[in-house]
Parts: structure tokens; sequence; C-alpha cells
């Protein structure tokens, strides 16, 4: 399959995908039971694309080689509508970039047309538009959190209630890369999965010793002065947001996309489907979906692609 990416461009696309919904969900979440889903999707990450990479190809091409035309074409609309409820919900999360600007539909809207135009162009490139995105993103970030570091309280940690959310299941969707992808070559990029693996920690972390935050990364970034009293960095904060929901975008729509190619010869039909399918997330605003998007993540993320995988693997090692 000719769009391979490489293991430093999965890296930066997991960063940068994952950034928007990690914050928006750690956000509010029990540092410890973030560092606990961390430390397992690093072990997860690790088994998987371990896997991936020696069966040499997308998910959507070995689900169909592993389970035949008919079952394999079953699972793979499965997964497709799966990733419609994922880019739904997304599209419904948008706002918060702008917790205080009403923004939808237009942010949302815009966002997603941004997102269609990129899966058009083919996963590779749209992978390597949302690597590019992740420096922006990475020096955004870390200006936040250094901006906010004066005014942690760490004594707020121990005091922290620790309440499991589902909805940290959000950690499991970069994995995703995989369904639309083909490994490649080279090294992998180890600070680039560090950074990772410890957004979730660092923002839950950071949030819980702001005081006031409230369990919300804009209203944390509110309390913060930089400088002087009227420096805000709430600005830094959209900005943030709005590149990370993009990458964020990316995941779902491109997995559709290759799901469709591999079923009908051509993706574009998956990417208008999925794109179609989240339009009332840019309108409406939807209750929490936690738990079905930890049960399809677990499924779709993990469960799921280590099966195929693993079955592919070993098929490949008979034949050789």
């Amino acid at each position: 399959m000719k769009d391979t990416i490489s293991p430093r461009q999965a890296a930066l696309f997991a960063f940068a995908s994952s950034s928007a919904p990690v914050i928006t969900v750690c956000a509010g979440t029990s540092w410890v039971w973030t560092l606990l889903i961390s430390v397992g999707v690093c072990l997860i990450a690790w088994r998987l694309f371990a896997l991936w990479k020696r069966a040499g190809a997308d998910l959507p091409s070995l689900v169909l080689a592993v389970c035949g035309k008919t079952l394999g074409a079953v699972l793979l609309v499965l997964a497709a509508a799966f990733a419609a409820l994922v880019l739904m919900r997304f599209a419904a999360w948008t706002d918060s970039a702008f917790p205080e600007t009403a923004t939808k539909p237009f942010v949302p809207l815009v966002l997603l047309a941004i997102t269609v135009w990129s899966a058009w162009k083919g996963s590779a490139a749209c992978v390597r538009a949302v690597a590019v995105v992740s420096f922006l993103l990475l020096a955004l970030y870390a200006a936040i959190f250094l901006f906010a570091l004066p005014d942690a309280q760490p004594a707020r940690l121990l005091s922290q209630n620790a309440v499991f959310s589902p909805s940290l299941s959000v950690a499991l969707l970069p994995l995703s890369l995989i369904w639309f992808a083909a490994p490649g070559q080279g090294r992998s990029a180890r600070l680039t999965v560090l950074a990772v693996s410890l957004l979730p920690l660092l923002t839950s972390a950071v949030c819980a010793m702001i005081p006031g935050s409230g369990g919300s990364f804009y209203v944390m970034a509110e309390t913060v002065n930089v400088l002087s009293v009227g420096s805000r960095i709430e600005p830094l904060v959209s900005a943030a947001l709005t590149a990370g929901w993009f990458a964020a975008m990316c995941m779902p729509i491109l997995a559709a996309g290759r799901i469709s190619e591999a079923l009908f010869g051509k993706s574009l039909p998956g990417v208008l489907a999925c794109a179609s399918f989240a339009v009332p997330g840019t309108l409406l605003d939807f209750p929490d979906a936690g738990k079905i998007m930890a049960i399809g993540a677990s499924i779709f993320c993990v469960i799921f692609p280590l099966g195929i995988l693993q079955i592919a693997v070993r098929k490949k090692r008979k034949k050789l």
C-alpha cells in the first residue's frame, strides 16, 4: 500500500490527534487513574505497533484477508460506524476551545470541511500535515504548562478524589492509525511517544494543582497570570485546542475512508458518509458518551486489532 508512514510520523500524529480530546477529558479527571491509563496505553501501543510492523499492512486489508470477504465486510462496516460516532462526538466537543463564545456551527463545520479536504488528499498526506501541526501544538502546550506552574499548589494532588471516568478511553483512540496507514521503515521517535503518554497525566496533574480550575483546561488558563495581572493565556489555549481538534477529527475520518477503499475501491464515499453523520455534532450538544466510547475504543482500538494482527503475523510466518 502506498500510504505508508514512518514511525516518527506515526508518533507525531498520535500526539497531535490525541491532544485535544485528552486535554478536554483529563483536565477534570483524577491524576491517579490518568497515570494508570497512560501506563496501560503505552504497553498496549508497544505490543500493537510491534505486530503492525510485522504484518506490514493497514488493518482493513488484513481483516479481509483473515476473516474473508463477507465477515470481514461486516466487521469493517461496524468499525466505520464507530468511527462516524467518534467524529460526531469530536465535532460536538470543539466548543471546548472557545467555551465563552457561541461557536457552533461555524467552527466545527469549518474544521470538518478542512478535515474532509485533507482526507481526500490521501491518508499519507493528511498524516504528514498533522505531523507538522504537532510541532506547533508541542510549543503551545509547553508554554501553557510553564506559565501555569508558578501558580500550582502540589498539596492539592493529595486531596483530589480518585474517581474513574470512562471518558479516559480517548487515550486509546490514537492507536486507530493502524486502520488507515501501513507502517513504514525507520527508528521510533521515543521522545514523541513519551510526550503522547505524558500529556494525559500532565494535564490532569496541573489542572488539579491550580486553584479554581474547576476541571476545565480553559478555566485553568483563566486563573493563571503571566507577568502582570492583565496578561492572560486563554488565546494560547484556544489556538492549541482548535489545531488539536482538527488533528483529532482526522483520525476517524481517515479510518472510514480507508475502510471504504478496502470495500469499494474508493475512499471518498467513506469520507463523505462519515462527515455527513458527524454534522449533527456541529449543531447540537450531546450528553456524555463516555461508556459508549470506552466500549467502542476497547473493541476497535485494542481487542479486535490485536486479534487480527496476531492471526495475520502467524499466517505470514507459516508462509515463510
